[in-house]
């Protein structure tokens, strides 16, 4: 599979070495090879300064988002001559994009710039250089029918006068920052013209990473090497934009990615989320974040594995800033995500190319990216939350070149969370998927050293819990320890995480049965048939001291729906499930005769 654009940013931004650089770019041209095209683009690059690095980088992250691009290239340093008469080839060539590729070092004023006379504070210099791009947009404008991209000017990493540079008529800070301000301005009269924020780039990488004299002076780079990456990607997703293929609807998890914890498990007062702490701190920019995609236009959808209270409880936290009505559609429910996504593009009726899926759990991302290869996804550490926003923004995966009254109208909400389930037309095959991950499952008695973890999973986990009952450290060894009882754990690792130990099965021998009274698992394994694989371990244990089979002590709590219903799909028992013991009829259990994993006795 292809690198995706999240996947290449780390490998090409932070890149110091000159020829791990190459190495990584060469990398970055094999994986796209056969990227799937999905339509075409001319780009006339007008030169300010060399463009072959530009150039290519700018053709592959196009690529990387299925665009084809054909570049043809001015001569160096020619861009006003190329723009106020255009070759024949130009002519010829019809470009769709014209890209003019200066910078500060074009600023030609800037040599006369302290010489000016008092009473003109440098504002005719700086009305020389706009007066400049402006013949260059009307030219263009007048010859082509194709967008202009003018970058603004970057600001020069060294400052002679100190702060003097940005404060006074004088300095070269404060007159390129008048001329991007003016440059602004005056492109709103030109309906096809996009000022690419040059200055605001430089910026963010910093201006001794983005400027190299040695680079300059030996090869005519206005941006230095390493800063290139930056630049194309910058540029791509600009083009990207005004051929209309930006991303249109980010589809959120919940648990650990709007909030910390896992709702059904820990309750509404028990995430985190709000000013109290550094993490709920975090969540809680993220979701400002998102807010502020929504109010541009952004559609924002919720996929999380989840009842449909719990998901809108959390929203409806006192400091949740994302509400129920910021979401376009919420999908909560505990079928697999790609079914859930499924109903969510069919909802919206948006082709897969215009979303973008994020989650915290590797095999959610996994099985998304396995079903709709078209869909980009974005995979956070919840560890650190506080990364999450950079994470999200950094692809520019939702670039808007302008934006409309009807962009900031629309804001999220496009229909009422809905909890009825469209017609499902998915043709996602959840147990392959599974199959491909190669998983294990650890079944057995715990040793001494597991117990604590034991004791933790019985007495925190609430959503898979057979009746909620809490125990103590004493009570837990006793099960491990007695001859009248048994308990089984069960570790799980496959290709993507290790889970460690997250289940939990067990119970005592009653007059020739085995009574079950404790069976926990994590949620973070929910949906991958460990439960399936504990039933058959038990029964294989119990079955020459319980030849009648065994019962459940269940009991039903405010949490452990997920429980329930679960249950019901096994055939241990039906809806109409009361409190108390239940008697399991093995014959009705339903197990598929091959389970999506390897099962090792302990």
């Amino acid at each position: 599979m292809s690198p995706t654009q999240t996947e290449m940013i780390p490998l090409l931004w932070t890149v110091k070495d000159r020829g791990i650089f190459m190495a990584s770019l060469q990398q970055f041209e094999e994986s796209l090879k056969h990227k799937t095209i999905i339509t075409g683009c001319k780009i006339a690059i007008l030169s300010g300064s060399t463009t072959s690095l530009v150039s290519r980088l700018l053709k592959l992250f196009l690529l990387n988002n299925g665009i084809k691009a054909e570049i043809l290239e001015g001569h160096f340093g020619n861009f006003f001559i190329d723009a106020m008469n255009p070759s024949a080839e130009l002519i010829a060539f019809e470009p769709d994009v014209i890209y003019i590729h200066s910078s500060r070092v074009n600023l030609k004023s800037f040599g006369n710039l302290r010489s000016f006379e008092a009473s003109d504070d440098g504002h005719s210099l700086v009305d020389n250089e706009v007066s400049q791009s402006l013949k260059i947009w009307k030219s263009l404008s007048d010859k082509f029918d194709c967008w202009v991209i003018h970058n603004n000017f970057d600001l020069s990493p060294e400052s002679p006068l100190g702060n003097s540079e940005a404060t006074e008529d004088f300095g070269h800070n404060y007159a390129t920052t008048e001329i991007n301000r003016r440059l602004v301005s005056e492109s709103k009269n030109f309906a096809q013209v996009l000022i690419h924020d040059l200055n605001s780039l430089s910026a963010s990488i910093g201006l001794d990473e983005w400027w190299s004299s040695r680079d300059w002076i030996q090869y005519g780079l206005a941006v230095s090497t390493m800063a290139h990456p930056r630049l194309g990607f910058s540029l791509a997703s600009v083009i990207t934009s005004v051929l209309g293929e930006s991303k249109k609807c980010l589809v959120l998890d919940f648990d650990n990615t709007l909030w910390g914890g896992v709702i059904g498990e820990v309750g509404i007062n028990g995430i985190e989320l709000g000013p109290d702490s550094s993490r709920g701190k975090a969540f809680l920019e993220f979701q400002l974040t998102i807010k502020d995609l929504a109010s541009r236009g952004v559609l924002i959808a919720g996929c999380t594995k989840n009842e449909m209270k719990n998901a809108l409880s959390g929203l409806n936290h006192p400091n949740s800033i994302l509400k129920p009505e910021d979401f376009a559609v919420i999908e909560a429910s505990w079928d697999p995500k790609p079914i859930a996504i499924r109903r969510i593009i069919e909802n919206l009726n948006f082709g897969m190319r215009a979303f973008v899926f994020v989650d915290d759990s590797k095999i959610e991302v996994h099985s998304v990216k396995t079903e709709f290869p078209e869909i980009e996804t974005i995979l956070l550490d919840s560890k650190f939350p506080e990364k999450y926003s950079s994470m999200v923004l950094r692809p520019r995966y939702f670039e808007s070149f302008k934006l409309t009254k009807e962009d900031i109208s629309r804001k999220g909400t496009q229909a009422t969370p809905r909890v009825k389930k469209l017609k499902n037309a998915s043709t996602y095959d959840h147990m392959q998927m599974l199959k491909d991950l190669n998983a294990v499952a650890t079944i057995g008695r715990p040793t001494s050293d597991q117990l604590e973890r034991v004791l933790q999973l019985v007495n925190k986990t609430n959503q898979f819990n057979l009746n909620g009952i809490r125990r103590t450290p004493l009570e837990i060894k006793k099960f491990a320890e007695d001859a009248d009882s048994l308990v089984l754990v069960g570790e799980f690792k496959d290709d993507l995480t290790n889970y460690g130990l997250t289940t939990v099965i067990g119970g005592r021998f009653e007059g020739g049965s085995f009574k079950v009274e404790i069976w926990v698992m994590s949620c973070r394994t929910f949906d991958r048939y460990l439960e399936h694989a504990m039933l058959l371990a038990l029964r294989s244990e119990i079955a020459i001291e319980s030849a009648n089979g065994f019962s459940l002590d269940f009991k039903r709590t405010a949490r452990n729906d997920y429980f329930v219903g679960t249950g019901v799909a096994l055939g241990l028992f039906d809806k109409s499930i009361t409190d108390g013991t239940c008697q399991v009829d093995g014959k009705m259990m339903v197990i598929p005769s091959e389970l999506p994993m390897k099962v090792v006795s302990r």
